[in-house]
């Protein structure tokens, strides 16, 4: 659950940036939909490596 939490935040902290920018007039709109695009397949890179990891680990622990 934790990689969920790290998630929304990511996220969060990331649109209020971007967000910022734009109205700053620093960013324009075209940008920031290209920075929220990047930032979303980052974080779905990181939730799959995750994902993968924690399998990793399930299959490398003997049954019982």
């Amino acid at each position: 659950m934790d990689i969920i939490q790290q998630t929304v935040g990511k996220i969060s902290e990331t649109m209020v940036k971007n967000l910022d920018l734009t109205q700053r007039k620093e960013l324009t709109f075209h940008n920031l939909v290209s920075n929220v695009q990047e930032s979303m397949n980052q974080i779905g890179i990181a939730l799959v490596e995750n994902f993968i990891e924690n399998l990793d680990g399930s299959l490398k622990q003997p049954s019982s």
